[in-house]
């Protein structure tokens, strides 16, 4: 099955900057560490060097795998586009596109980034549903993360549901991959056009709306209705409620992910997401990650060094903080 890509690619301008910065700062941790090292009176070996460089190349430029699956209208395009500056592209006409999932690949000509790809939803075309569920099967173990657009607004999941417990929940938890419901469309609660504007935040009579939507609700009569917490059997923790229109829920987003995610990956989100959407909460875990992530690569690096120098030198690198990542621009496709 044919994959569809489209690169996204920075302005001249602030792609040679947003390389610059991505450079500077792997040279510098690289720098970091060695110095470290020698004032601990540790003088790795070539070979060490060469394996301790690869390993800060690639916890710094990891590049992570999104996937994002949802109905059409749930707002996934506008949701990669609030959170890390790009838009799924869409490339082709026809039916044969919706036949196969789409890519945006935010690169920064380094081999660091993100890729984020856009599943096509069951239902959508219910002749294809089966090559879709192939699709699911053949794409998501390759993902780092699943972001899956609901609609706060929207009670009619039956698909979604079977793609979920028939597919994505097994897959993910074969393959560790975490699963974040993202509740869009809060502006749009009942009763519509009740928004706070002046606290840019659902009314209270919107928020109740919001929790039958997520938690479940009982009628008069005792009539429990499912929420999306019963309806795909999760934690409320693990239902992020959003207004993409509106710019709301999005810093309590981005902590979610980095929160779910492996110490290794964390920094890959932080460094991708636009800056207003990352908390300093989120840039504290991400910088732990790393710190996690470098001690465990110095200690299996240098084996005959005792766990304090590796776990001292990893900390050394954190005292170059994540500065620069603030200086990332919007991208579009």
């Amino acid at each position: 099955m044919q994959l569809l890509e489209a690169d996204v690619n920075p302005t001249e301008e602030t792609g040679e900057v947003m390389k610059d910065d991505v450079g500077s700062a792997e040279k510098q941790a690289e720098g970091d560490l060695f110095e470290a090292l020698k004032g601990f009176g540790y003088e790795p070996s070539d070979e060490q060097v060469r394996q301790l460089r690869s390993a800060v190349s690639g916890i710094v430029n990891v590049k992570l795998r999104v996937g994002v699956f949802g109905q059409t209208g749930m707002g996934k395009s506008s949701l990669c586009n609030a959170l890390f500056g790009a838009e799924i592209s869409k490339v082709g006409h026809g039916g044969s596109v919706t036949r196969q999932h789409k890519e945006a690949d935010v690169d920064l000509g380094n081999g660091s980034g993100i890729t984020l790809v856009d599943f096509p939803g069951l239902g959508e075309d219910e002749d294809r549903d089966e090559e879709y569920k192939a699709l699911y099967r053949q794409e998501m173990p390759k993902m780092d993360l699943i972001l899956w657009l609901l609609a706060v607004n929207d009670r009619k999941n039956k698909d979604d549901i079977i793609a979920h417990d028939e597919i994505v929940r097994p897959l993910a938890k074969a393959n560790a991959i975490p699963v974040i419901f993202v509740a869009n469309k809060a502006d749009a609660a009942h009763p519509l056009g009740d928004w706070n504007l002046e606290n840019n935040r659902p009314s209270a009579r919107q928020q109740r709306s919001i929790d039958a939507a997520v938690r479940g609700s009982e009628d008069e009569n005792g009539s429990f209705s499912k929420g999306f917490v019963q309806k795909f059997s999760v934690d409320a923790s693990e239902i992020c409620v959003v207004s993409v229109d509106k710019g709301y829920g999005l810093v309590r987003l981005v902590e979610t992910i980095v929160r779910s995610l492996p110490a290794e990956k964390k920094f890959g989100i932080v460094r991708e997401a636009k800056r207003e959407t990352v908390s300093e909460e989120a840039k504290k875990e991400a910088k732990e990650g790393l710190f996690e992530t470098i001690k465990r690569e110095v200690t299996r690096v240098v084996k005959e060094a005792l766990p304090v120098l590796a776990a001292a030198a990893a900390k050394k690198l954190l005292d170059y903080g994540l500065k620069w990542l603030t200086k990332k621009p919007n991208f579009r496709i």
